[in-house]
């Protein structure tokens, strides 16, 4: 081998201690690194899988959100109906009440009207009447009948 140039001394030296230094690196560096790299990578697909977790769990809350909130507008929708038919009552029973009030004040005015219509026609009636009696004594006082209108004022 020395025909090549080579020390066959120096290349077993050589060989032992590349295997000794790669033995010394296996343990100390190699298996660390490894490991560390191995846990790097079990850390990653860890926060990968929770991360599709939480997506999905998010998804779910934001399908509840969309359910919830449906079903808070049919409810707020409902009561808007009920609120809006209870409003429509009372509005026809007001109208009722008034329309029962105003016909019941209605007829007391007529009442007060026929009354008074009343009142006055007979106070008309006895002006007129007493109007005839005055003119009627007067014509006869005029006349002279004496005799006449001392029996008409008995």
């Amino acid at each position: 081998m020395e025909s090549l140039g080579l020390d066959l001394k120096l290349l077993i030296a050589q060989i032992v201690n590349f295997g000794i230094l790669f033995i010394v690196l296996k343990k100390v560096l190699y298996k660390p690194i490894f490991k560390i790299l191995d846990d790097r990578s079990k850390k990653i697909s860890e926060s990968l899988e929770n991360s599709k977790k939480a997506e999905e769990a998010l998804a779910k809350i934001a399908e509840k959100e969309v359910k919830i909130l449906k079903i808070a507008k049919e409810k707020a929708n409902q009561e808007k109906e009920e609120i809006i038919h209870f409003a429509q009552e009372e509005k026809q029973k007001i109208i009722d009440e008034a329309k029962l009030t105003a016909q019941r004040e209605v007829k007391r005015g007529l009442e007060v009207i026929r009354a008074n219509e009343v009142k006055s026609s007979a106070r008309l009636r006895e002006e007129f009447l007493n109007e005839a009696v005055e003119r009627l004594i007067k014509k006869l006082a005029k006349s002279g009948s004496k005799s006449l209108l001392d029996q008409i004022l008995k």
